[in-house]
């Protein structure tokens, strides 16, 4: 499998921040996520571009707020597609295969 299959660290970073806000989360709470739970103050730009892209890679999916329900700018709500799901079991997976055996001096794991 190439490079391509697998999503990139930060790409799977805020695929799982979306999953752990749910469905229909918009990138404000995606980076407040990814903030709480790593610690990692990362620019909310780089999240825009991150999900721009997965949609585009068509492991999200996305929807525009109505203009009925749009307070200010229209946000946008996205979702993990069932590929989306996919890759990030896969390279979970290949993650916990590569750690299996491994052992850091002195026994530490």
């Amino acid at each position: 499998m190439g490079k391509s299959n697998y999503p990139g660290e930060f790409e799977q970073v805020v695929m799982l921040a979306l999953a752990r806000v749910g469905d229909d989360a918009y990138s404000v709470p995606v980076h407040e996520e990814i903030l709480q739970t790593t610690g990692r103050d990362v620019a909310i730009a780089s999240v825009y571009v991150t999900l721009s892209r997965l949609e585009n890679k068509g492991l999200v999916s996305s929807t525009p707020e109505s203009r009925a329900e749009a307070t200010g700018r229209p946000r946008r709500f996205y979702a993990l597609t069932d590929a989306g799901w996919s890759a990030l079991e896969r390279a979970r997976q290949m993650i916990d295969s590569m750690w299996e055996g491994v052992s850091a001096p002195g026994g530490r794991r």
